[in-house]
This record gives structure tokens, sequence and C-alpha cells, in this order.
């Protein structure tokens, strides 16, 4: 994960803000993506790993959601988390 996009989240998550924050930037796992979505993060874009599969094809993409897809609810399954609402509650994540 890149770490401009982590900063970039714990530093809008410090600031208390009412609005959305989303993460993106350097996001290429389905474990990426839970980790700024248990410290914070209401979205998250990946949008490079699925531009280089769609530029290989459609089956390549669908490849690619899924195994992104999966890779989220490995991370769901390790943390004890049943929806990605529940991910998001910050209580896997306690940011100091």
């Amino acid at each position: 994960m890149a770490t401009r996009s982590l900063e970039s989240l714990v530093a809008a998550k410090s600031l208390q803000l009412t609005a959305e924050v989303w993460a993106s930037g350097g996001v290429r796992t389905g474990l990426d993506a839970a980790k700024l979505l248990a410290m914070g993060a209401s979205m998250v874009g990946l949008a490079q790993p699925l531009l280089a599969a769609a530029l290989e094809g459609e089956e390549k993409l669908v490849q690619q959601i899924e195994q992104l897809n999966y890779e989220l609810m490995v991370a769901m399954f390790c943390t004890g988390t049943e929806s990605v609402l529940e991910l998001r509650k910050g209580d896997v994540w306690k940011m100091k």
C-alpha cells in the first residue's frame, strides 16, 4: 500500500471531519483495501489493478475482481468481521 494514502488517511481522520474520507492511490490488493477501511476510510479506490486487468481483456478483469474480493473476504474473516460496514466501524484498528 502506498505510504501517502496511509499518511493522508491518518491526517484526514485526525481532523475529525464530518465528511466522508476516501482512500485512493497505491491501493493494489483486497488486503490494502481492508486495512484502509478498518482505519476509517469510507471508500477505497483501486484503479490501477483493475485498469491493468481490463487492458488484458474481460476475463482477466473478472479474475482480478474475484481476487480482490477474495482477499477482502480473507481479511474480514481474520478480523472476525462479517461485513464491510462492520470492518469500517474502527473496532478492528485503533488509531492513537
